[in-house]
């Protein structure tokens, strides 16, 4: 074979082989593109988030609650019943009523309307036991954020007025029957399955709950179930 018919069929290979190699970077980055501009303009993956929610919980009280969401999780309403453990007569309450004002059902920030009542039979050394019924009123707000995974954040802040129906004394120790102070509380929840979990809640109430200290330190634990 002549030297330049050689050298021609050695080139049409090579050719033919860069060619086809061309094409194919083209095909996968053509893919690549369409496959990026699907998951840019794709729906975003909503994350679920429970209407309705079921908790046992231990620590200043013993009880259960519920919670309910309703219009698109739009309105969210709360409520706990339980006793304070060691206490005579003693009696917890609490609930409270959220709206969401800004951003989505996992992941938004709310306006909250809530009342807390604890009673209970006070022992005295100075004299017979004292019965003591402090009701809370508070307003602010509160950031409630869910993973997909199903783990949820709860940070709350607000203003509370509390009152009795007159101010409260015994062993050396006072309370008013009218005070103002700030509620502070952090909520976690480690979620076991699709519809378990396991949470804790800690928070800060500064008006005059308690003989001696005044304040009222929150702590709850326990689990919950949700659907």
């Amino acid at each position: 074979m002549p030297f330049g018919e050689e050298k021609t069929a050695l080139v049409s290979p090579i050719h033919t082989s860069v060619h086809g190699a061309i094409l194919a970077l083209a095909l996968l980055a053509v893919s690549g593109m369409a496959g990026a501009e699907t998951l840019v303009i794709g729906p975003p993956s909503r994350v679920e988030v429970p209407k309705l929610e079921l908790r046992a919980f231990g620590g200043i009280a013993l009880g259960a609650g519920a919670a309910g969401s309703i219009l698109d999780h739009r309105l969210r309403l709360e409520l706990s019943e339980g006793w304070v453990p060691g206490k005579a007569n003693g009696h917890y309450t609490e609930g409270a009523v959220l709206a969401r004002i800004a951003g989505t059902p996992s992941n938004a920030l709310w306006v909250r309307a809530g009342f807390q009542r604890i009673a209970m039979t006070l022992s005295c050394y100075d004299r017979s036991n004292v019965d003591d019924d402090a009701r809370a009123f508070d307003v602010g707000a509160a950031y409630r954020h869910r993973s997909p995974a199903g783990h949820l954040f709860v940070a709350e802040l607000g203003a509370e007025s509390l009152r009795r129906d007159q101010a409260l004394g015994c062993s050396d120790s006072a309370v008013d029957a009218r005070s103002t102070g700030v509620r502070v509380g952090v909520l976690g929840q480690l979620a076991l399955g699709h519809s378990i979990g396991l949470f804790g809640r800690l928070g800060l109430r500064t008006a005059d709950h308690l003989l001696e200290i005044s304040i009222l330190p929150e702590l709850f634990g326990g689990i919950a179930f949700e659907m």
